[in-house]
């Protein structure tokens, strides 16, 4: 490996370890301020189903934390859990073992998969969630359906045969 490559490698591992740093000092930080029930006074904005279940809670911590993307814990009926889940899975992540899956807190914005007891595996896209953050006001609630639903597009490859 070129001294290039392993400079390369340090630097991608020394990204991901500060994002996994934010996303613990933010996990912490969301914690506490929902514990104190103080969770509005750094809230951006948060994605709620029709019924007001939190979907996602987007929160701005004073740096070097940032932007905190918060996915609460959410339990799915047993039909929809066993379709869509392996017990492999569910032993891994969920708090029960089985039904009640466990909340998720990252520092970058993702592609995510919202739930909540009434809506399963809504995709909403990273460009989604920037465009509302960039659309403001601070603190708005954006409610979302099933229609909301966007999931990636499958990427039809090209290959030599289809040139």
């Amino acid at each position: 490996m070129s001294e290039s490559e392993t400079e390369f490698g340090r630097a991608l591992q020394a990204v991901f370890e500060d994002r996994e740093e934010r996303s613990r000092a933010g996990a912490a930080a969301y914690a506490a301020l929902k514990k104190s029930g103080k969770l509005a006074s750094h809230r951006v904005m948060s994605y709620r189903c029709a019924h007001r279940c939190l979907l996602l809670d987007v929160m701005e911590f004073p740096e070097p934390v940032g932007l905190i993307f918060h996915l609460p814990r959410y339990r799915l009926s047993p039909a929809v859990n066993d379709e869509t889940s392996s017990p492999e899975g569910r032993a891994k992540n969920t708090e029960d073992g089985d039904r009640r899956w466990k909340a998720h807190t990252a520092a970058e914005t993702f592609a995510a998969a919202l739930n909540c007891d009434h809506l399963h595996h809504l995709s909403i896209r990273r460009e989604r969630i920037q465009a509302d953050l960039d659309a403001g006001p601070r603190g708005r609630v954006i409610i979302l359906t099933q229609a909301d639903h966007d999931p990636v597009r499958e990427v039809e490859w090209v290959t030599d045969d289809t040139r």
